[in-house]
C-alpha cells in the first residue's frame, strides 16, 4: 500500500496445525484501486477573530486548534506545517504573533496556502511609581552637592521579565522652567555616562535632539530601582530644584510624577569669641541712684566666626538662644528689624 491508501492486500489462510513454512491452505489477493468518488478536497481558512494570548504566545496547542479546516477526498492524506512571526507594538497591541499554516496533499503534490490566524496579547496595565515625595540636600563645607536620586517602579502586566521598564528622567535645576539634563533608556549606551561621572558636562551631547543635554541610564526589572547622578554640583545655601520622572513598560504603558528637591545649607556656623573686659560708666541720664552700667553688641565677642555658604559681613549675631529678629516687628510703637539697633531683654523681647 502507498501512503495514499492505494496498493494491493495479499491475505493467507492456514488450516490444520499451521507448522512453521507450512504452505497456506488458501491465498487471497486484493486490490485496492483509486476511489470513483469525485469529493474534492475543500480548504476552510481560519477565522479572522484575534484569539487572545498570553505574554509568551500561542501554545502548541491553540495552534493546532486554529489551525484551517478542510473536507477530503478518500484517498487523499493532507499534511501542514506552521511558521510563527512575532511583531511588538503592533495595532494597538503590546505584542501579535501571527502564524501561517502551508497545507499539502502529498498523493497529489497539491499546495494549499498559505493562511494566517492572529494571536494578541494586550496589556493596558501602568506600571506604578514609588512616592513622588519632596526631598532635601544638605551641603557639605564647600557650600556645594552632587545630588544622587532614585525611583522604584513596578508593573503588573507581564512582558517585562527580561528588565524592560524603561525611563526618561527630565532635571530642572533651579526649578526657572528649563530641563537640564535628560536620563533616558531609550537612548544607545555611550561616552555620555563616563562624562557625568567624571563631571565633563561640557562632553554631554544632545543625542536625540530635543535641545536637552542627555546620558544613558539602563531599562530595570520588575520592582528595580534606577538611580541618576547629576553630573554637576549645585552650590548655594538654599535653592530649590524639579525632576519629573517617566517610566515606560514593555506594552508601552507608562507613568509618570513630579519631584521637588531643595539644596539647603544645613551646617551651623562656626563661632570664634573673644573675651572682653569693659569699664563701668554711671548712669548717663543722672536720673536715680548711681549704678554701674555698660552697652556691649553680641558681635563684638566676635572674633573670625565662619559660615560654609555665608560671607562673615552677612553672620547674625545675638546673645544666648535667641534668633537674630530679621523680620519687622513693632515694640513700643517702633518698626524693629535687622537694620535697626535692638537688643534682647532677660526674657527674649
Amino acid at each position: 500500500m502507498n501512503q495514499c491508501g492505494i496498493g494491493s492486500i495479499t491475505r493467507d489462510f492456514f488450516v490444520g496445525s499451521a507448522p512453521v513454512n507450512q504452505a497456506p491452505s488458501c491465498r487471497q489477493n486484493i486490490a485496492v484501486l483509486a476511489s470513483t468518488s469525485t469529493q474534492q478536497w475543500v480548504v476552510t481558512p481560519p477565522s479572522s477573530a484575534k484569539v487572545s494570548v498570553g505574554c509568551d504566545g500561542p501554545t502548541e496547542a491553540q495552534i493546532l486548534a486554529n489551525k484551517p479546516s478542510w473536507v477530503q477526498g478518500p484517498c487523499d492524506v493532507i499534511g501542514y506545517s506552521t511558521e510563527v512571526k512575532r511583531f511588538d507594538f503592533e495595532d494597538g497591541v503590546c505584542r501579535k504573533w501571527i502564524v501561517q499554516y502551508d497545507l499539502m496533499n502529498w498523493c497529489t503534490n497539491e499546495a494549499k496556502g498559505p493562511y494566517f490566524k492572529e494571536f494578541v496579547y494586550s496589556d493596558t496595565e501602568n506600571p506604578v511609581l514609588d512616592a513622588c515625595e519632596p526631598l532635601m540636600f544638605g551641603v557639605d563645607g564647600s557650600c556645594s552637592t552632587i545630588v544622587t536620586l532614585n525611583r522604584t517602579a513596578t508593573d503588573g502586566g507581564g512582558c517585562i521579565d527580561g528588565g524592560w521598564l524603561k525611563w526618561q528622567v527630565f532635571v530642572d535645576l533651579w526649578a526657572d522652567g528649563t530641563n537640564d539634563y535628560e536620563f533616558s533608556s531609550f537612548l544607545a549606551p555611550g561616552n555620555d555616562v563616563a562624562n557625568a561621572n567624571n563631571g565633563r558636562i561640557d562632553l554631554i551631547q544632545d543625542n536625540n535632539g530635543n535641545g536637552v543635554k542627555d546620558i544613558y541610564v539602563a531599562p530595570t526589572v520588575n520592582g528595580g530601582t534606577v538611580t541618576i547622578r547629576i553630573p554637576e554640583a549645585i552650590v548655594g545655601n538654599m535653592s530649590n530644584h524639579k525632576v519629573h520622572w517617566k517610566v515606560t513598560d514593555g506594552c508601552h504603558n507608562h507613568s509618570a510624577c513630579f519631584q521637588d528637591f531643595m539644596v539647603a545649607d544645613k551646617k551651623a556656623p562656626t563661632p570664634y569669641c573673644v573675651s572682653l573686659s569693659t569699664a563701668l560708666m554711671a548712669d548717663p541720664d543722672g536720673a536715680g541712684p548711681q549704678r554701674p552700667m555698660v552697652e556691649l553688641w553680641a558681635r563684638d565677642f566676635n572674633v573670625g566666626s565662619f559660615d560654609n555658604c555665608t560671607d562673615s559681613d552677612k553672620l547674625l549675631y545675638t546673645f544666648d538662644n535667641w534668633a537674630p529678629q530679621v523680620a519687622d516687628k513693632v515694640v513700643a510703637g517702633k518698626v524693629i528689624n535687622i537694620n535697626t539697633p535692638h537688643y534682647f531683654d532677660a526674657t527674649g523681647v
